[in-house]
């Protein structure tokens, strides 16, 4: 089974509902999914300790990954760095966008 590695935010119900609906959708395609929404640190939000774990957590699950889906409907600056990170380790990157929105060419 491919590891698969979601880019994304989760801050508001939207989002939450729409990333529920795709792991659901790549889990049954056969991939291995990591979602990030699922590990966060358990440490105080915001803390130097919270900030460090789920950094490292982030990094280590796109090291280990096959591919990196990543949900650009809201562009946070998270999903671009997770986007350029996979690139720099020659990773495949497929970028979802539902939104009207023109998403950079760098991206």
């Amino acid at each position: 089974m491919n590891e698969c590695i979601f880019g994304w935010t989760f801050f508001n119900s939207e989002q939450i509902d729409l990333i529920e609906k795709l792991e659901i959708i790549l889990f049954n395609k056969g991939l291995n999914v990591f979602s990030p929404r699922k590990y966060k640190s358990k440490f105080p939000y915001g803390s130097y300790q919270w900030q460090n774990q789920n950094f490292v957590t982030d990094v280590n699950a796109i090291q280990y990954s096959d591919i990196l889906f990543a949900v650009f409907n809201d562009q946070d600056s998270v999903t671009m760095w997770e986007v350029g990170y996979s690139w720099s380790l020659r990773k495949p990157i497929i970028i979802f966008n539902t939104k009207e929105k023109v998403v950079n060419l760098l991206v």
